[in-house]
């Protein structure tokens, strides 16, 4: 994972990558979350307590990455492979993933990936609401 301040330096920008570690847990973290709440649900159990645990917490993690993406509002990223992997969690551009395997963004500023990360945080929080309030209606 590359990360740069500005186009054409050389270094790395340690918040860059910084950024883009946080961002890979946290994505893991949401498909682990969704994965357990989806097993939760399919069981029928009555008690999601411990969704709604699960849940608190992916929104603290969501909100960390809202305070990162504020950090790093002017640098340049380099989303190699994490963009495929975002495409895949919001099924976004699937097909030129699926073609390509790499999203082509050498020079894509930080506000495209902020919208990325917005519609995945919309999308979670508004899937895993979706899912606890199907639940609460049986």
């Amino acid at each position: 994972l590359i990360g740069k301040c500005n186009e054409g330096q050389e270094d790395i920008s340690t918040t860059s990558l910084e950024v883009m570690e946080h961002i890979e847990k946290v994505f893991e973290k949401v498909k682990v979350v969704d994965t357990w709440v989806e097993k939760l649900m399919e069981k029928g159990k009555k008690s999601i307590k411990k969704a709604r645990k699960k849940y608190e917490e992916l929104k603290n993690k969501l909100n960390e990455i809202d305070e990162l993406i504020e950090q790093c509002d002017n640098e340049l990223f380099y989303f190699e492979g994490i963009l495929p992997k975002l495409n895949r969690i919001t099924q976004l551009d699937e097909d030129l993933v699926e073609k390509e395997g790499i999203v082509p963004i050498e020079h894509m500023g930080t506000q495209y990936a902020i919208e990325d990360l917005t519609k995945l945080r919309v999308e979670v929080l508004n899937g895993i609401k979706e899912k606890m309030e199907t639940k609460k209606k049986r």
